[in-house]
């Protein structure tokens, strides 16, 4: 299965003026070298939280008939394509799965050709949608690679038990 943001949000889900409250004087170079850091940190925390914070159109290719949107939260689906083809909504289901994704699934077929599904999937298209413990996180983990001079090696460590706490009590679905 491969996932693909076709169109990621080039906002920022965080506010800068906190974030840059928040970080001691003179730890980052440029204002440059912070958007590339808080670009990381976003892409890093979506990848490792399967979360999108601001509204994206993903795309899934998977050569599997039951296809699970996993890049939360969803908000709907734009396509379901077979061969290049767009199917029907008759043609698939849309379910939810025993873990609470959103799953489309499709009439299995002996040589099932490659099945290409497009969502949009996010809190929506500015920080103030983003939930408040995800902007933490976000910001903790620019922080984090200010401290550590954009390194991002140490980022596990120093966050997963905070971050498991926050995304713990978050936990909604």
């Amino acid at each position: 299965m491969t996932i693909i943001v076709m169109r990621p949000n080039e906002g920022t889900p965080i506010d800068l003026t906190v974030l840059k409250s928040l970080l001691p004087v003179g730890s980052y170079p440029s204002q440059t070298v912070l958007n590339t850091w808080i670009k990381m940190a976003v892409q890093w925390l979506e990848m490792r939280l399967n979360q999108a914070f601001l509204t994206q159109t993903i795309q899934i290719i998977s050569r599997n008939n039951r296809i699970p949107l996993s890049r939360r939260p969803f908000i709907h689906l734009l396509n379901v394509k077979q061969k290049g083809k767009v199917l029907n909504p008759s043609q698939y289901i849309l379910e939810k799965n025993s873990a609470g994704l959103e799953e489309v699934l499709v009439p299995f077929q002996w040589k099932s050709p490659s099945i290409t599904v497009e969502y949009e999937a996010g809190y929506g298209e500015t920080f103030d949608s983003v939930p408040v413990v995800f902007r933490q996180v976000i910001m903790n983990t620019v922080k984090h690679l200010c401290e550590h001079t954009g390194d991002p090696k140490g980022l596990n460590d120093s966050l997963e038990p905070w971050l498991a706490a926050g995304h713990r009590t978050y936990r909604l679905w």
